[in-house]
């Protein structure tokens, strides 16, 4: 397992190092880094965009149908995002790294439309995913499962028990993990 996480770039190690150092310091992951292309490719994550990019496209139609566009208006919901490991691999780094999410949004960039010669409504735009995890132990993550139990008891410790890792206490910080996609498409009212 640790082999397979020092093949990702060190993704993990440099998390642990990040953890132990204890500054607590928000750490963005911009679109072309490491973890946002680990997410970016993840099957679990695609479905979650085709699922947005349907959401849009549906509260996208009713703005036309009420007159006008107002972007401002196209709320959509972004639910907790879990990366559970199907197969070995990038999803067990995603599951080791972020496991589930605590917060996402997604924001529309660069959005256009053009009428197209059939009659319909073309549409791009981008769309932009924050993504938010904290990277720490807290105890729901010690109680249950034994597997993880036994995996996150000495991260706990660190983090909850005042001990040094050498001079320094470890301390969570958040991820921000940014995936942006190009999407289009053709609506018909």
């Amino acid at each position: 397992l640790l082999y397979k996480m020092e093949a990702d770039g060190y993704l993990w190690g440099q998390m642990a190092d990040r953890f132990l150092g204890g500054s607590g310091e928000m750490w963005i992951h911009e679109p072309d880094s490491k973890l946002s292309k680990l997410v970016n490719k993840n099957t679990q994550f695609e479905a979650f965009f085709n699922d947005n990019k349907m959401k849009f496209e549906t509260l996208l139609k009713s703005s036309i149908k009420a007159g006008y566009i107002d972007i401002s208006k196209i709320n959509i919901q972004v639910p907790k995002l879990e990366f559970f490991p199907k197969i070995i691999g990038d999803e067990l780094t995603l599951y080791a790294a972020i496991g589930g999410t605590q917060g996402s949004k997604v924001i529309l960039k660069n959005f256009c439309t053009y009428p197209s010669k059939d009659g319909g409504l073309e549409y791009s735009s981008k769309l932009r995913f924050e993504i938010y995890d904290d990277f720490g132990v807290d105890d729901s993550d010690v109680n249950g499962n034994l597997l993880k139990t036994l995996a996150l008891t000495s991260m706990w410790s660190l983090q909850h028990l005042k001990t040094t890792w050498p001079n320094k206490q470890a301390k969570p910080f958040v991820n921000k993990i940014i995936v942006e996609r190009d999407i289009s498409g053709k609506i018909f009212v």
